[in-house]
């Protein structure tokens, strides 16, 4: 099967590697940098076991440039971005070609429809986890079936299900997809619009008795619009899964908390937007949903003030320099560091690393004295930077970040005093 995937993120770039298994593949990106480095080194896909595997076999174009005649789209970009990107590709839709949706939020099925028939709209919805390292490299963090189905019973969903099956993807073909995306969406309005407005990491949602509540008004309120809609649900089943998942990924940030810090727009519209929507057809009350929207919008606002916090390293790049002053705290959003003294010399000596969550540059920050080791990106990664101005702020908002550095700190003390003592105990032989 010939298959296009618009949008080069990290669940396109996943998908597309394991499409590449048994299908003609081609990805189609914004950026020539992107397109360049695939159509050069193909797709690698880091699995959460230490693999590594690499699918040459893809092809990349430019968004708009591809000629190739396409039996099934994936449709991979935000939200806020369907209507572009299917207009801007418009040319590989044939008279035959299958159209999906693998997107956030309710109400991409109706955007594509302005392009194809309701029969050949395929809705989907994945439990698979992938961080994007760029320029078609991705972290596939964990694994779950896709569901898919349609509006439309004509859909020959069978077809698409076994083109994934066969590619290493677990399908379920579901006769309820609107229930299967509400359940998504719960989390989505509740959890990934309460982390954008407050850039705080998962747990703080529910470790907060006021932000636990602000969520769970957020999740009542959109069960009553899913019920008006026809999906039954039950809001203290729907509460302890968010709950749950909340906890089992507590230190991690979410997709809009990490656009918000990014300065980035958010899918906010097709979100809390969808349910505000929905809710007005069935005269259903949703000023919680209606209020965060505002909020959000309100904070992209305010981009133009702010100085965007998260800077990306490639690997091998010295990201905090023994010697020299640093006014940062740093956390690493993703990706992994090495830390050392000495780093380049003769007596280099690693004194510690650091993964996701974990924090460095403390004793410069706080003191003003020049940082006591150097701090190297082992792979692609992207770290926060924080003001000291603003660490007080960072802290209010979850006082686990006060351990986490508090403890970092403690670690790298013990660290520094063993190391001077074997350069004593080195220097007395």
């Amino acid at each position: 099967m010939k298959i296009a995937i618009i949008g080069s993120g990290a669940i396109g770039c996943l998908y597309g590697a394991y499409l590449s298994r048994n299908n003609e593949v081609y990805m189609l990106c914004r950026r020539q940098k992107v397109v360049d480095s695939i159509n050069k080194d193909g797709l690698t896909v880091f699995e959460a076991d230490g693999g590594e595997e690499k699918f040459p076999n893809v092809q990349a174009c430019l968004s708009g440039e591809c000629e190739a005649e396409i039996d099934l789209v994936l449709v991979i970009v935000k939200s806020m971005d369907t209507l572009s990107a299917m207009e801007a590709n418009r040319n590989i839709l044939r008279e035959n070609t299958m159209v999906m949706t693998l997107q956030n939020g309710g109400g991409n099925d109706r955007k594509l429809a302005q392009f194809v028939s309701m029969e050949r709209v395929i809705i989907g919805t994945t439990r698979h986890n992938s961080v994007n390292l760029d320029n078609g490299n991705v972290r596939h963090s964990g694994s779950g079936p896709t569901y898919i189905g349609s509006n439309d019973k004509r859909t020959n969903l069978a077809e698409v299900a076994k083109v994934f099956e066969e590619a290493g993807l677990e399908t379920i073909v579901s006769d309820n997809i609107q229930r299967i995306i509400w359940s998504k969406l719960f989390f989505n309005l509740s959890i990934n619009t309460f982390t954008a407005i407050t850039k705080s990491p998962f747990g703080f949602a529910i470790e907060n008795d006021y932000a636990w509540s602000f969520v769970e008004k957020l999740i009542c309120e959109a069960i009553e619009v899913a019920e008006a809609e026809g999906q039954h649900f039950s809001c203290l089943e729907i509460l302890s899964s968010v709950h749950k998942t909340c906890e089992s990924v507590s230190t991690g940030f979410s997709s809009m908390s990490q656009d918000v810090m990014n300065c980035r727009k958010t899918e906010i519209d097709s979100i809390n937007g969808f349910v505000v929507e929905r809710a007005s057809v069935h005269n259903v009350p949703t000023p919680y949903n209606t209020f965060v929207i505002n909020l959000i919008h309100s904070i992209e606002g305010t981009y133009k003030e702010q100085v965007k916090p998260q800077i990306k390293y490639g690997a091998g790049e010295v990201i905090l320099k023994q010697g020299e002053k640093n006014p940062h705290l740093y956390i690493i959003m993703q990706g992994n560091v090495s830390i050392f003294t000495d780093y380049g010399k003769g007596n280099e000596y690693l004194i510690g690393v650091g993964s996701q969550g974990k924090c460095f540059g403390e004793y410069s920050c706080f003191s003003g004295n020049p940082s006591t080791y150097s701090v190297v990106a082992d792979e692609d990664t992207i770290v926060m930077e924080i003001p000291r101005t603003d660490i007080h702020n960072f802290i209010s908002i979850n006082p686990k970040n006060a351990e986490e550095i508090f403890g970092s700190m403690a670690k790298q003390i013990a660290l520094l005093s063993k190391h001077i003592e074997m350069l004593k105990n080195e220097k007395g032989k």
